[in-house]
């Protein structure tokens, strides 16, 4: 309770009005340097547990070590699957559901699933639905109300990373250590700045390397900075490509190594162009553009969340009523979102939802 209201029936920049200043406010909001959602006001009690959680952590989440990241959980999961020698699953990627229907029986769900230039109406005993909000929105045509207004009670959060591979990163020429998270964030459009550094052999050298790699991890306002860079379709990373983004990147590096803001000096041209020299490799992946929609998610105020998710684990078509084959789990509708331990959870809740 705050103020005599429940938590859940506020948003979370209304519950930090009542015990900070708005100068203490303004500043977590402008230039806080972690994801907070304030501009985007969810859920003052599922967004406080995430926050207090986080401040807990003790390792970096900013990301995973390792090739592949948290990916390789569904890489990995897909190759056991597929060399299974006796299994009952079929893997079919590249398909889209386009919508969910009663079955020809009714004890099941027809999916249309359109693959390429074909379509099919596939009857299931149960149909588990892992999906953003966004794509989700556009099946719940045989939902229930209720159902559809747990969908619709989440909003998506965009997020944009634009990555840089350096050759002999200046930090490493200077002779001194790896920047810290954060070092320089206030001076480029980013809500987030790492850096990081291997040694490398490479043949035609022989000798040992430095490359580095900074990554910028920005939400809003910063997304609108860069999504000029941004082709479409875009459906994964977008590698080396456009030219522009390169020399853009290399003008923000040289921010981030003068720590000063560049200005039209003579040699501001030359330095730029000495910097685009050193990059490698670039890459830029904007989640919110389709088919996702968002990057992760967060409860809006006046859902009750343990209640919805209750609820979103099993429910039955329109017309349908006691079946309970319909399954909504994934990092969208669960209750640590925007991490990988909310989709587990709620994937949790559905696998023993049907084993009842």
């Amino acid at each position: 309770m705050l103020g005599g209201r429940k938590l859940y029936t506020m948003g979370l920049w209304n519950a930090l009005d009542y015990v900070l200043s708005a100068g203490a406010v303004s500043k977590i909001r402008d230039i806080g340097t972690f994801y907070h959602l304030i501009p985007e006001n969810p859920s003052a009690s599922e967004w406080a547990i995430f926050w207090l959680r986080l401040f807990r952590s003790a390792k970096d989440l900013s990301t995973i070590e390792g090739d592949g990241g948290v990916s390789q959980i569904i890489t990995r999961l897909e190759a056991q699957l597929r060399s299974m020698p006796a299994r009952n699953v079929d893997i079919i990627t590249g398909a889209t559901v386009t919508d969910v229907g009663p079955g020809a029986r009714a004890d099941q769900v027809r999916l249309r699933i359109e693959l390429s230039d074909r379509a099919w109406d596939l009857d299931f005993d149960h149909v588990i639905l892992a999906l953003p909000r966004s794509p989700l929105s556009k099946l719940t045509r045989n939902f229930p109300v209720e159902i559809r207004n747990y969908i619709e009670g989440v909003n998506g959060f965009p997020l944009l990373k634009v990555f840089a591979v350096l050759r002999e990163p200046w930090w490493s020429a200077n002779g001194g250590g790896t920047p810290g998270a954060q070092h320089g964030a206030h001076l480029v459009p980013t809500r987030e700045v790492h850096y990081k550094e291997r040694t490398e052999t490479r043949p035609s050298k022989g000798a040992p390397t430095t490359v580095g790699m900074v990554l910028l991890y920005t939400d809003r306002p910063a997304n609108a900075y860069w999504t000029p860079y941004v082709q479409l379709p875009h459906h994964a990373a977008q590698v080396n490509g456009p030219l522009t983004l390169r020399r853009e990147l290399a003008a923000q590096l040289l921010a981030l190594k003068t720590q000063r803001e560049t200005g039209p000096q003579e040699s501001y041209k030359t330095q730029i162009d000495e910097m685009e020299e050193t990059i490698a490799g670039f890459a830029i992946r904007d989640w919110s553009k389709p088919p996702f929609g968002a990057a992760s998610h967060a409860w809006l105020p006046g859902l009750n969340v343990p209640e919805a998710m209750d609820r979103l684990k099993a429910f039955s078509l329109v017309g349908q009523p006691g079946r309970g084959n319909i399954h909504i789990c994934g990092e969208a509708f669960s209750d640590y979102q925007g991490f990988i331990e909310g989709s587990l959870r709620s994937a949790t809740k559905t696998i023993d939802s049907i084993r009842e």
